[in-house]
């Protein structure tokens, strides 16, 4: 962490790293900004491939200035930097000039009501709510492969969702899973595999998870917290757990 220094006659000094990042120059006259905060120099966050094949955009570079200048200098002093581009269209550009798969941009797929019986592969994008707010029920069949980012089973208070993955199925959960996240969620593994970057089961006060697995496996990649602030359970009568 770089920090700025203020003199006995309260003139700021920044940092020459800050400095080269910036591409500040000296210049005879400025706008008064108030006190200082420590400079953060966050990595560029779109980058991507081996340091010495990395490489910055215009809009990556603007956007690591921006947040290096609401740092150094507060208030009216933060428009010396151009705006970065506001259209949706040059922000996904922006993505895929650098390499980076916009998997914040996926839509959202809610199933909230019924049964949905998957046996071919199917992307349902970012996050996968199973009962965001009434009750829904998604049967992965053999052949099947569910694939989202985060995945919740119950999520609003009176929500109840239901996922059972049978032999021969998958589902995928890139980002974390959360069985019972208001409501209550229940996860049964017959057969097949689920995989997740790490699961709650119950996450907030009220909420109900339960995950069964008889067969197949069920793997994270990160911790796996049974009751978080809500009622969990984590039934094991075969297959495997890893979490």
């Amino acid at each position: 962490m770089h920090h700025v220094t203020i003199s006995p006659k309260f003139q700021v000094v920044i940092p020459r790293v800050v400095r080269e990042r910036l591409g500040l120059r000296p210049i005879a006259s400025q706008t008064p900004c108030g006190i200082v905060s420590p400079v953060n120099l966050p990595p560029s966050r779109f980058s991507c491939g081996p340091p010495a094949q990395r490489t910055e955009t215009n809009f990556q570079s603007a956007q690591r200035k921006r947040l290096l200048l609401r740092q150094v200098f507060p208030g009216p002093c933060r428009s010396l930097l151009p705006a970065p581009p506001r259209a949706f269209g040059a922000v996904l550009a922006a993505l895929l000039v650098a390499g980076v798969a916009p998997a914040d941009l996926r839509a959202n797929t809610t199933l909230d009501s019924g049964t949905t019986t998957l046996s071919t592969g199917t992307d349902y994008g970012h996050t996968l709510y199973v009962g965001k707010t009434d009750a829904a029920t998604l049967k992965v069949n053999a052949g099947g492969h569910a694939t989202n980012f985060e995945g919740f089973l119950g999520y609003n208070a009176a929500a109840f969702g239901t996922v059972t993955v049978e032999s021969g199925g998958r589902w995928t959960n890139s980002g974390r899973l959360y069985v019972g996240n208001h409501g209550t969620g229940i996860l049964n593994v017959t057969g097949g595999s689920v995989t997740s970057g790490g699961s709650i089961l119950g996450d907030y006060d009220g909420s109900v998870g339960t995950v069964t697995v008889t067969s197949g496996t069920w793997a994270n990649s990160d911790n796996l917290a049974v009751g978080y602030h809500g009622t969990g359970t984590l039934n094991v009568t075969g297959g495997s757990v890893k979490g």
